[in-house]
């Protein structure tokens, strides 16, 4: 019945191009994939299949290694792995990157504590703070983090803006009361 509406046969042909190792030229993505491959990644993610996500994301940021949403993706996967040195890598670079970038500093400072460099995340929340100085949760950590350094009058001040800042801020207000009782 198709040759009465006038069709006409003739063969397709496909071809198929590859390298000879069946891999990427150069071992890399190519840079017009990234959009897609990233897509790809976060939604693994987010499902749960975290060796895939990581996967996807270090092929990101094999072709391109300043690739900000690669860089914080798979820095949140690592310290949520427990791998606090990866994870300050990958942040510590985002900052460069992304110096007003409040959730990079956070994510940093976080894995600066977890590593046990309290001095340097200190450091990092005081960014938190520089770049957006209406954060009650970062002047609570800044002050968390000051009181483990016996650094008690700072860490008062820190407690004592977060309580400003948000007033029903209860875990603030607590840990404000514990530091004057150290006082």
């Amino acid at each position: 019945y198709k040759y009465s509406f006038g069709a006409t046969e003739r063969s397709i042909a496909c071809m198929v191009i590859s390298t000879r190792s069946d891999r990427n030229l150069g071992d890399k993505l190519h840079r017009g994939s990234l959009a897609a491959v990233f897509k790809r990644s976060s939604e693994l993610h987010k499902a749960g299949n975290l060796v895939q996500a990581e996967r996807g994301y270090r092929q990101i940021l094999d072709t391109d290694p300043q690739h900000v949403q690669a860089l914080f993706c798979l820095g949140q996967l690592m310290a949520r792995q427990g791998k606090h040195g990866a994870a300050k890598r990958l942040f510590t670079s985002l900052t460069e990157l992304r110096p007003q970038s409040e959730k990079a500093w956070a994510w940093l400072a976080q894995a600066l504590e977890a590593r046990g460099r309290v001095a340097d995340a200190v450091d990092a929340y005081r960014a938190v703070i520089r770049i957006n100085p209406g954060s009650a949760t970062g002047n609570n950590r800044l002050g968390t983090l000051l009181f483990k350094l016996r650094r008690f009058d700072e860490a008062v001040a820190a407690f004592e803006r977060a309580v400003e800042l948000k007033p029903d801020y209860l875990e603030a207000d607590v840990n404000r009361a514990n530091t004057l009782f150290m006082l």
